[in-house]
């Protein structure tokens, strides 16, 4: 699309190709310096090495393509085209899969033979409150993260820091079928009772056991659980800080980058399993 953008994405390094030789082909097909570029390749893949403005998609693909390298470019628009996940609230069992109650309008059939990928995840939602003797003595406006901001507020603070962190996680499995629509199991808001007498006491328990089952009721979809260690683009925030009086604020949510890497991984193993397809529609 005229205008667009994508997400320079590695799906595979060649077999044999050296650290030195995978960040010489990030460099040179997506510019990334050296320190960025080595980082990035440590990770493995698959992984999105950078947001590129049409029209440099198409070289930054040849580039990487001419070097062995697996590679393929979610756009903007495709991503935005992504159906959006529906949360569901219960589960009930009917011939061939489940009806599904939902939170917001009609029901929905999950049909066992139509399951495409399992993305499951648990997010985080961590806040970590640091307080200080400091000159401050308003609310500084706006977020930032990292850099000069939060120096010059670490330097303000005199005396012994007193830090709290709370987290709270959250179990999630995103359910895509076959024509694309995804279905959201998310701990906070599911009812288990379809686990019967295995139900559990935990959320993860419980959605260890409900993922387990529709894996082995699904045996065609794919299964992914990459999100933790997924280096996620700079444009989707993990973290920012607030400075309220004396005390900073610093949280990390995971909901964003997940919903960033769910509709990655849908365009992805769309990709990679149905040749010729358009990745977005």
């Amino acid at each position: 699309m005229p205008g667009d953008s994508a997400y320079i994405s590695v799906v595979q390094w060649p077999d044999g190709m050296t650290e030195e030789e995978r960040v010489a082909a990030v460099r040179s097909s997506v510019g990334l310096d050296d320190f960025a570029a080595r980082a990035l390749v440590r990770r493995g893949a698959p992984l999105v090495l950078r947001r590129v403005e049409e029209p440099g998609i198409e070289g930054a693909l040849v580039d990487l393509e001419r070097r062995g390298v697996v590679a393929f470019a979610a756009s903007v628009s495709q991503l935005k085209a992504v159906k959006a996940a529906r949360r569901v609230k219960r589960l009930f069992p009917a011939p061939g899969g489940y009806v599904c109650e939902m939170w917001k309008g009609e029901g929905e059939p999950l049909k066992h033979k139509d399951g495409f990928l399992l993305v499951r995840a648990t997010l985080r939602n961590t806040t970590t409150r640091t307080t200080g003797s400091t000159d401050r003595t308003s609310v500084a406006a706006g977020y930032y993260v990292g850099g000069l901001a939060g120096a010059a507020f670490a330097a303000s603070i005199t005396g012994s820091p007193d830090r709290t962190t709370r987290t709270a996680l959250t179990e999630i499995l995103d359910v895509y079928l076959a024509d694309g629509r995804c279905l959201r199991l998310d701990g906070d808001k599911l009812n288990f009772d379809v686990l019967g007498a295995d139900k559990g006491i935990t959320d993860r328990q419980n959605m260890t056991l409900l993922c387990d089952r529709l894996r082995s009721q699904m045996p065609g979809a794919m299964y992914d659980t990459a999100f933790e260690t997924f280096a996620c683009p700079p444009q989707i925030a993990r973290e920012g800080v607030r400075y309220v009086g004396n005390a900073s604020v610093r949280t990390r949510n995971d909901r964003a980058p997940f919903e960033f890497y769910s509709a990655w991984a849908f365009l992805l193993y769309r990709y990679l399993l149905t040749p010729g397809a358009s990745v977005g529609g």
